[in-house]
């Protein structure tokens, strides 16, 4: 899967559409570590885990939303638990 996303890449170049790829990839690191849970392999867990981590900040940053949208949904999020709860 990697190998696709990546040959996207290298292939359209600027044109390349990096969310989607992002997103192909992260599905990939998923995939990976939920396999490498059911086989107990905590390296291999951990290595995905951090590549999903590492789509996910891909993904926001392809999908150019401000770290003040994140921060303003964060605390739309927050006071809504907080109203939810009182």
């Amino acid at each position: 899967m990697r190998i696709f996303s990546f040959s996207l890449v290298s292939w359209l170049g600027a044109e390349s559409p990096f969310l989607f790829v992002w997103a192909f990839n992260t599905a990939d690191a998923v995939i990976l570590s939920w396999c490498s849970i059911l086989k107990k392999d905590s390296v291999y867990t951990l290595l995905n885990v951090f590549w999903i981590m590492v789509g996910i900040i891909g993904m926001v940053r392809a999908s150019q939303i401000s770290v003040i949208d994140v921060k303003a949904a964060w605390l739309h999020l927050i006071t809504q638990i907080i109203a939810l709860f009182s």
